[in-house]
């Protein structure tokens, strides 16, 4: 599924022992803390039967059973076909912000920082920017693989404590049922789809 993550900056001053005067010190006197999340996940549900049904494969049958034993997964969420990454990162932005009491027009900044992106140019957080109106956003992408999540907010809260910007979000959508064979033909195909027969999107 998708997660957001927004950051607001508090002006805070530092000030030396016994003076009223700011200390002079290697970090910012900017601070960050999150203000608001959102998530979504699609409406399509895939469980354990529905993999062992669809998935073909000669010398391996039962292949959302052998799943389910080795990871606890019964059943996980699919995009709708068609469906972009930046569809589902939108549907949280939109409820981060309205957990958050902000407006699209109130972000500075917008990371994405998934897996998954729509196209290799231009950016997906673009595309987000442009689906949720953070007209006065500068959006841009990071990729980390499973550590994007904490890359991006730790770029977040630096660019926020160095003054750069106020209010930030990071932002995902995954879509990995794109990466599914359902058919694979050999051990190597199969490999490469366990991913999606394990995780939704």
């Amino acid at each position: 599924g998708s997660s957001i993550t927004l950051l607001v900056t508090r002006p805070r001053a530092i000030h030396a022992p016994g003076s009223n005067k700011p200390a002079i010190r290697g970090s910012s006197a900017h601070h960050s803390r999150a203000i608001g999340w959102g998530s979504y996940v699609p409406p399509t549900e895939i469980t354990t039967e529905d993999i062992n049904r669809r998935v073909e494969f000669p010398t391996k049958r039962n292949v959302g059973s052998w799943v389910e034993n080795a990871t606890g997964v019964r059943a996980r969420r699919y995009a709708e076909p068609g469906g972009w990454p930046s569809d589902l990162a939108a549907e949280a932005a939109f409820k981060a912000l309205e957990d958050a009491g902000l407006e699209p027009e109130d972000l500075d900044i917008l990371i994405y920082y998934g897996i998954a992106r729509d196209v290799e140019e231009p950016a997906t957080a673009t595309i987000v920017q442009a689906k949720i109106g953070a007209v006065n956003a500068y959006a841009f992408d990071m990729a980390n693989a499973c550590n994007g999540f904490v890359s991006a907010l730790d770029v977040l809260d630096s660019l926020i404590s160095s003054g750069r910007c106020h209010t930030g979000m990071i932002a995902c959508g995954e879509i990995m049922s794109q990466y599914v064979d359902w058919s694979p033909e050999t051990k190597l195909d199969l490999k490469r789809s366990l991913m999606a027969y394990t995780f939704g999107d």
